[in-house]
C-alpha cells in the first residue's frame, strides 16, 4: 500500500424511496505502532507481590497485548503478558526494589516502554514478645503497701497465622 491508499472516502446512495443528502464518510488510516500505557501505578505491595494498573494507550489500530518485566537491578529478570494492563506480580523476594518496564504491543511493532520502580516489603515478625506485669493489692504509697504481690507473666505472639 502507498501514501494514496489512505484519505477520506465519501459514499451516496440512492434508491427507490429517494438520494441520500448527507454522504458517509470513512477515514482511512494506516496502521500503526501503539501508544505506551499511561498513569502506571503500583499497589497492594506485600512482602511477596504487588500489583501494577495502567491505562491503555491507543491501540495502532489493530489488537495490542500489554508486556511487564520485572527485575532486579542487574538481572533480565521475567516477563508478563496480559490482554489488559493489568498485572499480579507474585513470588518475589522480601525487602527487594524491583524495576519495571511496561509496554504495548501489536502487529506493527511495540510502543516505548513506561519506566517504573516498585519494592516488596520486610518479612512479618514471627518471634513471640513476652510482656511481664506486676499487680500489687494495697495502696499506691509504697512506703505503707501491706498488701500481696503478683506477678503475672502473658505472651503475645505476633505471627498472623
Amino acid at each position: 500500500m502507498t501514501e494514496l491508499d489512505y484519505g477520506t472516502l465519501l459514499c451516496w446512495a440512492g434508491n427507490q424511496i429517494g438520494q441520500q443528502l448527507q454522504p458517509c464518510v470513512f477515514h482511512i488510516v494506516p496502521a500503526g505502532k501503539p501508544d505506551p500505557p499511561a498513569n502506571c501505578s503500583v499497589s497492594n505491595q506485600s512482602s511477596g507481590s504487588f500489583s501494577v494498573r495502567c491505562q491503555a494507550g491507543f491501540d495502532g489500530g489493530l489488537h495490542q497485548l500489554f508486556m511487564l518485566t520485572v527485575a532486579q537491578p542487574g538481572t533480565q529478570g521475567r516477563n508478563l503478558t496480559a490482554s489488559h494492563p493489568i498485572f499480579q506480580v507474585d513470588g518475589l523476594l522480601p525487602d527487594t526494589t524491583y524495576r519495571l518496564h511496561i509496554w504495548a504491543a501489536n502487529e506493527k511493532g511495540a510502543s516505548p516502554y513506561v519506566h517504573l520502580r516498585a519494592f516488596t516489603t520486610h518479612l512479618p515478625n514471627h518471634h513471640n514478645d513476652h510482656v511481664v506485669a506486676e499487680v500489687r493489692e494495697g495502696n499506691n504509697d509504697d512506703s505503707t503497701n501491706t498488701g500481696s504481690s503478683i506477678g503475672v507473666h502473658s505472651s503475645m505472639d505476633t505471627n498472623p497465622e
